[in-house]
């Protein structure tokens, strides 16, 4: 998919992570990429293309390697597994929320409807029941039991 300078990619399961995100990071140039682009996001009311791969915000991640979330792995078999576990919880989102991926959206609306859909931890339990920021993530600890 070919980028335009004014639309931002996002992994669909971002849309729920970057409300909660506090400055936790994993890097220093991963933290300072991830808060210039939630900036340009919030302010700017910019376009977004929803995906299922890695996005902008993971352009300075250091787990992603050969465009495959690595996050722990101590193999290629289990870096696939982690990567794919990933892909589903956006697929999840996308499905829950009957929205497109590769379709232009702005910000402001996906937020309303994550928002609506997923009010309540009960609607996240597979989203994120193996996040290691779900104690620390706003967002989440604001949902409804």
């Amino acid at each position: 998919m070919e980028k335009k300078d004014n639309i931002i990619k996002l992994r669909a399961h971002h849309l729920l992570c970057l409300q909660g995100y506090q400055g936790y990071g994993y890097s220093e140039k991963f933290k300072e990429n991830l808060e210039k682009k939630l900036n340009i996001l919030k302010n700017n009311n910019t376009k977004v293309i929803l995906t299922n791969s890695p996005d902008d915000f993971c352009e300075k991640c250091p787990n992603l390697k050969e465009n495959i979330c690595i996050k722990n792995s101590k193999s290629l078999n289990e870096s696939l597994k982690n990567n794919d576990k990933i892909v589903k919880m956006d697929s999840a989102i996308l499905k829950k929320t009957k929205l497109e991926k590769n379709k232009e959206y702005s910000y402001a609306k996906l937020i309303k409807i994550v928002n609506n859909v997923f009010s309540n931890k009960k609607d996240l339990k597979y989203i994120c029941k193996d996040c290691s920021w779900a104690n620390k993530c706003l967002w989440y600890t604001s949902r409804e039991i």
